[in-house]
């Protein structure tokens, strides 16, 4: 199972010390080098960094504005999130220039793949965990499926939503959906958040990886029960 894709997003209250800062964010942006497109979209008040590279197999973006922050990360595949420490690094440093200490929604949403042989029997994989009274109530069998669930404890969630995916649709998914080499693939998409987050010195880069190890083992469950026919 590999991870393509990677998306986090931190949402507070209105930091307004962000126009204070816009040119210390700007200019700390611009010396990590990491960023060749940076720029501002005074629409949505917004600073807005990007990045791709060359091989045009990874895909980076980065938004920064009053009362969030988010980030996506892509690449087919992504070894480890810890290649990016020094970006979570980043927004870390900035989160702590703008002295955000509690957020009410902190998330990091994680897309893994699982090739497989076929988009059929991928389906079948997935429809064979529906009781077959449901089938039942229609006249043809399904196209496509997906199972999606939320499971929660306290201010913290778990969102997974797992089906299968065939070549034509990796578009809808991925920046660069030529570079993903199956051509059929389990869809493994899981979205770790908590709300009513404190911190006095935030980490990012220990956050992703805690929601990583908690959202790759929950996808090889899924998988493996699956795979023994539920």
């Amino acid at each position: 199972m590999e991870l393509h894709r990677l998306i986090f997003r931190i949402d507070f209250r209105n930091a307004f010390s962000v126009f204070s800062r816009w040119g210390d964010i700007l200019s700390y942006l611009d010396s990590s080098g990491f960023w060749p497109e940076l720029g501002e979209d005074l629409t949505s008040r917004a600073i807005v960094a990007s990045r791709e590279d060359e091989s045009k197999n990874k895909t980076h973006s980065l938004h920064v504005r009053v009362n969030d922050i988010d980030g996506l990360f892509e690449g087919h595949p992504i070894s480890s999130p810890r290649e990016y420490d020094d970006r979570f690094e980043g927004i870390s440093y900035i989160l702590n220039l703008l002295e955000v200490a509690e957020f009410n929604r902190l998330g990091v949403r994680f897309f893994f793949l699982q090739p497989y042989d076929s988009f059929e029997s991928a389906c079948r994989l997935f429809s064979a965990q529906v009781r077959p009274e449901y089938w039942a109530l229609f006249e043809r069998d399904p196209s496509d499926i997906a199972i999606v669930s939320v499971h929660s404890d306290g201010d913290e969630s778990l969102r997974l939503s797992a089906g299968p995916l065939k070549r034509d649709e990796y578009r809808y998914w991925f920046s660069a959906p030529k570079e993903v080499k199956a051509e059929n693939a389990l869809l493994f998409d899981v979205d770790c958040y908590v709300r009513s987050y404190k911190a006095g010195k935030f980490d990012l880069r220990k956050i992703v990886a805690l929601y990583y190890e908690k959202a790759l083992s929950q996808a090889e469950r899924a998988l493996k029960f699956l795979e023994s026919g539920g």
